[in-house]
């Protein structure tokens, strides 16, 4: 026998071997006889034929099975293995199969790759083979395996139930049944388009030895993309039949052309007239034509195609068919081709006469605001603002100068452009300086009185600011005006208060005659007492009439501040005299700093203010309630400080409010008037708000007055703080 055979016995000992299994074992038969099959064939102590071949000793039955060995060269046999008991142990039959196994296992790799190639395929596939035929029908088609995309897009199952046609499988898809008679018939792929669901497929079958392959490829994406294309180019062309333009497509191979638009009303030509040879050259007015043919001539070259040329804009005019002359812009674009030449150009003209119009309109206007700008009695310059690292602006570059403000400032036109003011005129524009830094922080326009010292006159000086960092500066001598104004306010002034030292005459009189009536009371027999009370009314008559004289020339000559202040301790210091001067029913609530908080004005002046807002508080108030002084610091920005009149800079900001019946709307603007009150006839003279108006306004601040939301007054004082490097 060619297959190895052997009988071995319980204890494993070869009892009988053939040639062939000799020759297997690779020892001689003699040599293996009586040898344990443990010592004999290596690692077969513990293997798989080892296990089996042991069950069958122990339960006395046949088995057959396959199996492979690793042999001690490393080689790998595989072998069908035939057991039966005997009487001497059993009897093994090993017929190799190595080459069997081996075609089997390529078999099964190349059908495994197969089918890893089959389903990887996007599109749906299918084998199919023939179907039962329904009685009185068509021969159907089954399903015997399709990939991942069958089953997700088709849905059909791998196999259809016995006598079941592929349509039963999935609706749709009895089309392929007269494509695989078509296949069978010519021998060659057959194809259609079949709908499944709201898809559409591109479908194909072709014989295979055991029935049809059949492929499905989804083109509804694509025919909606085609769909789209062909809409987008009818859009595209009625874009371009109503575009205010001309488009000019012009193939360079075979020098072809087209163009579209609204042609005849652009120009009243029609697009075949201007799609002709060599008509539009024709149309170019002669002055324009040797520049623009020049361009286009060397554009047309396909081998010439320089970079500049590749994409270019041209202006020029034409001449419509009613002669009239009209400016077109060309722009002009290229397509290149793999070998660098130019392939086909795309080109956009448009009617840009109204902006050549316009433009030729705005050069006169520059040049007639050129003669404005240099023939102005304003005193006008343009600077660029020179910034530092940190930002902030430390000079000034002149652009343009007028010749009124070349005459101002004592040096031409070409000497000032171009250079700082610095450099120029050295320290002494810092005043200057500050407008245009109050118009870059605000970005609004601000005027500013300034004295010139080179001449001691003054002027108004606007800045305004425009562009990036560039500055306009308009100025008017205003010194014949100020002592216009200032001579007027004057006779305003004298006649205010000749008006007011009548309303004080009569006050006076008033009070003399109190102080007559009770002088005349006076006599030898008068009791003690009644003298004693004549006596303080006299008193209380000569302090109202030193308080009234006091007030008016403090109202009349206001002094300006001669010291720095400490807010703080001046509030606390005159606390005593306003809590008295507040009564019982008032209390007095100070949020004060506790550090020091400086201000330039006269200490006295500032404890007078106080007396007079406290006095008037506790008037407006006619039941008990609280008055509140507080008092913090605060920079002035320059919108705030527009707002309130003054210059920006660090102020102490003091507020004094009450809880009283507040101010009418009508008397806000009034309240700070010479003489003006709202008390009852006799219990005020009407100068203490004004007389603390003109103290803060000589001592560089301000007041204002406004309601509170829940009700009272609150006045508002600024006071400037001193500069920060002087107090250092």
């Amino acid at each position: 026998m060619r297959d190895g055979a052997a009988i071995i016995d319980g204890d494993w000992r070869f009892r009988y071997l053939n040639p062939s299994a000799g020759r297997l074992l690779g020892r001689p038969v003699a040599d293996l006889l009586n040898q344990s099959v443990l010592d004999v064939v290596g690692a077969f102590a513990g293997s798989e034929i080892h296990r089996r071949l042991a069950t069958c000793i122990a339960e006395r039955r046949p088995w057959r099975f396959e199996t492979g060995h690793s042999f001690e060269d490393g080689t790998v046999g595989w072998f069908d293995v035939n057991v039966q008991p005997v009487r001497e142990g059993i009897f093994v039959l090993a017929l190799e199969v190595t080459e069997q196994h081996e075609a089997v296992e390529e078999l099964r790799a190349s059908e495994e790759r197969f089918r890893a190639a089959f389903e990887a395929v996007r599109d749906p596939m299918a084998i199919l083979g023939p179907g039962d035929t329904p009685s009185g029908g068509t021969p159907g088609l089954d399903v015997r395996w399709v990939n991942r995309a069958w089953r997700e897009q088709v849905g059909a199952r791998s196999a259809t139930p016995p006598g079941d046609t592929i349509t039963a499988s999935t609706p749709g898809l009895g089309a392929l049944v007269p494509l695989a008679d078509q296949a069978t018939g010519t021998g060659q792929l057959a194809g259609t388009t079949l709908g499944l669901g709201d898809r559409l497929y591109d479908a194909t079958i072709g014989q295979s030895p055991d029935g049809f392959v059949a492929s499905l490829r989804d083109i509804t994406d694509r025919l909606r993309r085609e769909r789209e294309l062909i809409a987008s180019e009818e859009r595209y062309r009625s874009l371009v039949a109503e575009l205010d333009a001309v488009v000019t497509v012009q193939d360079v191979a075979n020098d072809s052309g087209f163009v579209a638009g609204q042609t005849e009303s652009l120009f009243g030509y029609s697009a075949e007239q201007l799609a002709s040879p060599g008509f539009w050259r024709s149309l170019v007015v002669p002055e324009d034509r040797a520049p623009v043919l020049a361009t286009w001539d060397r554009a047309q070259e396909r081998r010439i195609i320089e970079p500049e040329l590749r994409r270019y804009e041209l202006e020029y005019r034409i001449r419509r068919s009613d002669d009239e002359i009209v400016w077109l812009n060309e722009r002009m674009r290229s397509v290149v081709g793999d070998d660098g030449l130019a392939v086909r150009w795309y080109g956009v003209a448009t009617d840009v006469t109204a902006r050549h119009r316009h433009e030729s309109e705005a050069a006169a206007s520059r040049e007639a605001f050129r003669a404005l700008f240099e023939n102005a009695p304003l005193y006008s310059m343009v600077v660029r603002l020179v910034r530092d690292e940190a930002g902030q602006i430390i000079d000034w570059e002149f652009q343009a100068v007028n010749q009124s403000a070349t005459e101002l400032l004592g040096t031409p036109a070409d000497q000032i452009v171009g250079r700082k003011a610095t450099e120029l005129y050295g320290a002494g524009v810092e005043i200057a300086l500050s407008v245009s830094r109050d118009v870059a922080a605000g970005g609004r326009a601000i005027t500013r009185d300034i004295v010139l010292p080179a001449n001691g006159r003054t002027y108004q000086v606007t800045g305004f600011a425009f562009g990036e960092d560039l500055c306009g500066l308009l100025a008017l001598d205003v010194t014949d005006a100020l002592r216009a104004r200032a001579t007027s306010e004057q006779l305003a002034r004298m006649a205010a208060l000749g008006e007011l030292a009548a309303r004080v005459a009569h006050d006076f009189k008033n009070m003399l005659f109190g102080v007559e009536l009770h002088l005349g009371l006076m006599g030898p027999d008068e009791p003690r007492d009644e003298l004693i009370s004549d006596l303080d009314s006299v008193r209380k008559a000569v302090a109202m009439g030193t308080a009234l004289s006091r007030q008016l020339l403090d109202f009349a000559r206001p002094r300006p501040p001669t010291s720095v202040t400490d807010v703080g301790r001046s509030i606390r210091d005159l606390r005593p005299v306003l809590e008295r001067l507040a009564g019982d029913r008032i209390s007095l609530d100070l949020r004060l700093p506790a550090g020091a908080l400086p201000a330039q004005i006269d200490d006295v002046h500032l404890q007078q203010v106080f007396l007079d807002l406290v006095l008037n508080a506790r008037d407006a108030t006619p039941g008990a309630g609280r008055i509140v002084i507080e008092a913090i610091g605060q920079t002035l920005r320059a919108g705030d400080a527009t707002r309130i009149g003054l210059a920006t800079g660090h102020y102490v900001v003091i507020r004094v409010a009450d809880q009283g019946s507040g101010i009418p709307p009508e008397n806000l603007e009034r309240i700070f008037e010479p003489y003006f009150t709202t008390k009852p006839g006799g219990s005020g003279t009407g100068l203490g708000l004004a007389t603390a108006f003109a103290t803060l306004q000589a001592a560089g601040g301000a007041i204002h007055a406004a309601n509170q939301p829940g009700g009272g007054a609150i006045m508002t004082i600024y006071l400037r703080a001193p500069d920060r490097r002087a107090r250092r």
